[in-house]
């Protein structure tokens, strides 16, 4: 498939390229049934156009790369009440942003990237990195599945076991070529611009006479572009369904999860610790600690009533609830933003100056070393980290209506507990409305740590009419719920970086989630064409089709009012 798209800059095309295949081979004995199946896929944006919107053509790139999924299943049966299944699968995808070949053989991809700060802030030039490119995941999956079912009288129990490894491997981007924004700033009164002894000297005159102006900066990082771990994830669980009479059936059963927190401990700076990092040295090493605690008890029912039939109907009506509680995992894109800052990337940055600013600032950029600056940004986790939690509930009625017709209702709930979020551990402290101080620990910069302090709740109402007739099926859903939350997203949602507005209280920002849709509506329907009675060429060129249709209808999402470059969060 190659999906072209006339993008608004310019003339530039990108074009999506995607392929895929798969192969299945199925096999059903007496005993014994096999299933064989791989997928191979690729998919590529060049140039990238999406991740990499405003440079110039030489210093291009693109997105994509292959995934690839191979699956084997084997279920035997030892007796009518024992069945053993076994699954394995090998699963790799190597997904890159990544240089085109043009750039990467342009001499000028590896300069320092040039911005203009004033007049053409959206557009740069120089090198493609810019600490934002090349990035990459690259992860391979061995992932091993045995379940065994045993019928005994009215109980129905299975044990499994989940076990994956892991190896990731992980392009990490940071500022290695170097950055070099450049202001106005010095009097140009000289060259025609503006009365002498003001401040007349644009962006732009500054770069072109070799001044990085009064508000420029130049910056160079250095660090290790390349995560490289073995990890493993395993889960272990136990199951009853029992049924206690032929209209009563209770489900119950734990399941244990462990993952290890490699992708953070492979790091020389893995982590910081909440109630010391003030005044922990810059290079101590704290590792993210181990979340032995996972387990996730689970339990159900269903019921058929047989009393009040004239409600309820004979048979007519089944009462379905549950709770259980599950485990989110560990995933490498925070590790990664830990790898790409201070302490583990290193480096130095020049601010600004006097009249023009420094002079020569390409050649300054070369002299940076790496250097331990305590005002660095830093990116880290709390070495308390751990698998958020979800509970989830549900409590559903189902009922079997004339004229081929059924009807659900059901109440459903899900809380999150111990959420990934963003804290600010070093934020700016308000002297007065519009005055900043120096940060929480002065001599230190930005410290963002993604911790658990996030907290979600949802309530639903859901309610599901369908009817079957001949060759139609309708269906209509309504929905009408209330999501809360302290924060929606580890990284950024919308309007800026999702932070708590008192960055001291995780209540601060508790309100609507941006996920929230208070009412939602959709309604389907599936034909299936009827079939010719006539066995011969009509059948089939003719039959076998079918149409189907959706259309949904949902309120608005929730918004926070973003004023870009203010900073409302008072964190700096």
């Amino acid at each position: 498939m190659i999906d072209v798209r006339q993008h608004k800059i310019g003339l530039a095309v990108d074009q999506s390229l995607s392929r895929e295949w798969t192969v299945r081979a199925d096999y059903a004995g007496t005993n014994d049934s096999f299933l064989v199946r791989y997928t191979d896929s690729y998919g590529s944006l060049t140039p990238d156009l999406y991740a990499n919107p405003t440079s110039l053509p030489y210093a291009d790139t693109m997105q994509g790369g292959p995934a690839r999924l191979f699956g084997v299943m084997w279920a035997h049966t030892f007796s009518p009440t024992l069945l053993n299944e076994v699954r394995f699968s090998p699963q790799q995808i190597n997904f890159t942003f990544a240089p085109t070949a043009s750039t990467s053989a342009n001499p000028m991809a590896h300069l320092p990237q040039v911005w203009l700060n004033d007049t053409m802030y959206s557009v740069y030039w120089g090198g493609f990195s810019g600490g934002t490119f090349p990035r990459g995941r690259g992860h391979k999956t061995l992932q091993l599945q045995d379940a065994v079912s045993w019928t005994k009288g009215t109980h129905t129990l299975k044990l499994g076991v989940d076990l994956d490894i892991l190896l990731v491997k992980d392009q990490i981007p940071f500022n290695s070529d170097g950055t070099m924004v450049v202001s106005g700033g010095g009097d140009c009164s000289a060259i025609g611009l503006g009365a002498a002894g003001e401040d007349s000297c644009t962006d732009l005159a500054n770069y072109i006479d070799g001044y990085l102006g009064s508000g420029g900066s130049i910056s160079k990082q250095f660090g290790n572009p390349l995560i490289s771990v073995p990890t493993t994830q395993q889960a272990f669980y136990a199951q009853d369904s029992w049924k206690i009479r032929s209209n009563v059936t209770l489900d119950f059963g734990l399941r244990y999860e462990y993952q290890p927190p490699d992708a953070n401990n492979v790091l020389p700076y893995p982590s910081l610790a909440r109630k010391t990092f003030v005044t922990d040295p810059f290079f101590e090493r704290h590792e993210v600690k181990p979340a032995r605690h996972n387990f996730g008890p689970r339990f159900g029912f269903a019921y058929t009533p047989r009393f009040w039939q004239s409600v309820m109907g004979e048979n007519k009506t089944v009462i379905r609830g549950g709770w259980g509680m599950y485990y989110d995992a560990f995933f490498t894109n925070i590790s990664n933003n830990t790898a790409s800052t201070f302490p583990n990337t290193t480096g130095g940055s020049v601010i600004g100056g006097t009249d023009r600013g420094l002079q020569n600032p390409l050649n300054a950029i070369a002299a940076i070393a790496a250097e331990a600056d305590p005002a660095n940004t830093v990116w880290s986790v709390d070495s308390n980290l751990k698998n958020p939690t979800t509970h989830q509930w549900n409590l559903n009625v189902q009922r079997e209506l004339p004229a081929a017709m059924k009807m659900e209702v059901a109440y459903v709930g899900t809380r999150g507990e111990h959420l990934f979020y963003n804290e600010q551990w070093n934020p700016r402290v308000l002297e007065t409305v519009g005055s900043l101080n120096p940060r929480l620990v002065p001599d230190r910069g930005s410290v963002l740590v993604r911790a658990n302090r996030g907290d979600s709740i949802y309530h639903g109402l859901q309610t599901t009419v369908t009817r079957q007739v001949g060759s139609l099926a309708l269906r209509g859903a309504y929905t009408w719920s209330r999501a809360i939350d302290n924060g929606s997203e580890v990284f950024t949602t919308s309007g800026g970086t999702n932070r708590w507005i008192n960055t001291n209280n995780p209540r601060s920002d508790r309100g609507p989630s941006v996920f929230n849709r208070t009412q939602r509506a959709v309604f389907s329907y599936t034909y299936e064409f009827p079939s010719f009675k006539d066995k011969g060429f009509l059948t089939y060129v003719l039959g076998g089709w079918g149409t189907s249709g959706v259309v949904s209808f949902q309120t608005g999402a929730p918004e926070t009012v973003y004023l870009g470059g203010y900073d409302q969060y008072g964190d700096g």
